[in-house]
């Protein structure tokens, strides 16, 4: 680490192994200080849900998402894919059944992804959550 970068007494790692197969998500924020600036930082997160929580903080600004899934077609390794958009939708009002709202997010690869997987129709968008421009 750089002279300077930590106090005396403050540790850090000097690199980090990465040992489970799920995806999960590099969120990097932008905090709104109250007028007294902004504060940045990038958080690792389990689930899409989180990044939804994140986002309906009213002092929190979204600035990038990622996705890291393991890299599946040579069975080792990480791949890093930006995310184009997530959004929270519903599949409308159906007679038989209440809107069931779910989140749906477009990964740059062009990979769609609804959660819960078992939704297959989308009637409203009722807030984007991220969108990369």
């Amino acid at each position: 680490m750089p002279f300077g970068l930590y106090d005396e007494g403050e540790y850090s790692w000097d690199h980090v192994t990465l040992g489970i197969f799920v995806p999960w998500w590099l969120v990097s924020i932008e905090v709104d200080l109250d007028g007294d600036g902004t504060w940045r930082q990038t958080q690792m997160l389990k689930h899409v849900q989180q990044i939804v929580s994140l986002e309906s903080e009213s002092n929190v600004t979204l600035r990038r998402v990622q996705q890291i899934s393991p890299h599946f077609e040579n069975n080792h390794g990480w791949e890093m894919i930006d995310v184009k958009k997530i959004v929270l939708c519903n599949n409308g009002n159906n007679i038989a059944k209440e809107p069931v709202e779910f989140i749906q997010y477009e990964l740059t690869n062009g990979e769609i992804i609804t959660i819960p997987e078992d939704i297959t129709s989308i009637e409203n968008v009722i807030k984007i959550i991220y969108s990369f421009e």
